[in-house]
């Protein structure tokens, strides 16, 4: 049985949209949430978020649950895909990003963990290759479903 209500438990929603997945790791300094972005069970890419934080604007990831995701360009971010419909926030984005400070509460995606900086914070690399890899998946989608879940037990 699932932890959380989802939207695509009513009619009106298109039951042949593409399903795209983040399974969530949780370390146990809880500074930051890295996660696994699967299509079709298959792993592609890797996600870094903020720490969960009570889904606080701008310091937190979103809570786990089904989201509708829909296209979207702005100047500063062309191109890419709002996550819709999460509970006291807006403009939560899957976007292009390196460094855990660039978040803001949004998704980061990318090839792989790493500490660019050494600064001991964990960061994204090749997040132009794992991006263009999720957008290759979604190309000429109109919207997708995307499921955020954690990967074992955690206690915050």
């Amino acid at each position: 049985m699932r932890e959380y209500w989802s939207p695509f438990d009513h009619e009106g929603f298109d039951s042949n949209m593409k399903i795209l997945s983040i399974r969530r790791f949780v370390p146990e300094n809880l500074t930051y949430t890295p996660g696994i972005f699967i299509y079709e069970r298959q792993p592609f890419a890797v996600t870094l978020e903020l720490p969960y934080k009570n889904n606080a604007r701008g310091i937190s990831c979103i809570n786990t649950g089904e989201y509708r995701c829909l296209p979207y360009s702005s100047k500063k971010y062309p191109n890419t895909w709002q996550i819709m419909d999460v509970k006291g926030r807006d403009l939560i984005l899957l976007h292009k990003a390196n460094y855990l400070i660039d978040i803001k509460g949004c998704v980061a995606v990318g090839e792989k963990f790493t500490d660019i900086n050494k600064d001991g914070v964990m960061d994204i690399g090749e997040s132009n290759e794992g991006f263009n890899e999720f957008l290759s998946i979604v190309k000429g989608e109109s919207e997708f479903k995307l499921i955020i879940e954690r990967a074992g037990a955690w206690e915050v």
